[in-house]
């Protein structure tokens, strides 16, 4: 097999789970007859095509030259998680991540508004890292009224996956009846993991179970600050509070309504 056999093989291979040829050209911007060119094996894309199939398919360049056998037995999913199946649909989406979320991986604190705590900003504790080829979340919440006779305690794990140029973070509470979180993060550049904007979708833990959607920051935290020093300095803030970052409380602002998504 030639390298145009592999790469075309491979692109199949990977655009057979996303759906139509017209809607991965749509998404991507690409021209649906020479993205055919491509599928069929009679091209190749030029390096800045070629650049941007790769981002969209969370895959390097040079991955998609690999021996097609090879290929395929690398990226099919694992004896008895099928993609065909309701838990193989989402395993699968948060398979092989190391690569496109190597860059993010680390501590953040992680800024929302939300119902529970009316008013305020919460500060959180996030971390993402590997395990098993997974990008794994684990996020720590404290807080505490102003006069003290509220406090709360959450623990939420997840998974992230990096797709079509956004982050997914989907995270589930600790306990039976524990709530789903979903974050959809934008990173603006590359090479800018510092901040990571977008939106974060769940339900309030009081003072009634309210769905809401609120903007969210993420910022990365030094590896010069202890873990311990991180969880201190979680909890509810005032949105004017100057413990709080300015580009944090400008992007949170409520009379701001633009979202980077």
């Amino acid at each position: 097999m030639g390298s145009n056999d592999n790469f075309s093989g491979n692109l199949r291979f990977l655009c057979a789970e996303r759906g139509t040829v017209s809607k991965i050209c749509r998404e991507i911007g690409i021209n649906r007859q020479q993205f055919d060119r491509y599928l069929k094996g009679t091209a190749l894309p030029a390096a800045h095509t070629m650049r941007r199939i790769a981002h969209y398919l969370s895959i390097s360049e040079s991955e998609l030259f690999k021996p097609h056998n090879v290929f395929r037995k690398e990226h099919t999913p694992e004896p008895g998680i099928h993609a065909a199946t309701p838990l193989g649909h989402f395993t699968t989406a948060f398979a092989d991540q190391t690569k496109p979320l190597r860059r993010y991986q680390g501590f953040y604190h992680v800024y929302v508004t939300s119902p529970s705590w009316e008013g305020r900003v919460l500060r959180s504790l996030t971390y993402l890292y590997e395990k098993d080829g997974y990008i794994v979340s684990k996020t720590l919440q404290r807080a505490a009224s102003r006069d003290g006779n509220i406090r709360q305690r959450a623990k939420f794990e997840g998974l992230a996956a990096y797709r079509g140029n956004r982050i997914f973070v989907i995270e589930r509470e600790a306990g039976d009846d524990g709530s789903l979180v979903e974050t959809i993060l934008f990173p603006a550049h590359r090479q800018q993991v510092n901040y990571l904007r977008g939106l974060t979708l769940g339900v309030a833990s009081r003072p009634r179970h309210t769905p809401y959607a609120s903007k969210t920051i993420w910022k990365r935290i030094s590896d010069a600050v202890s873990l311990r020093e991180a969880v201190q300095v979680c909890g509810a803030f005032d949105p004017d509070n100057r413990k709080i970052d300015p580009i944090i409380r400008e992007f949170l602002d409520a009379s701001s309504q633009s979202l980077p998504l």
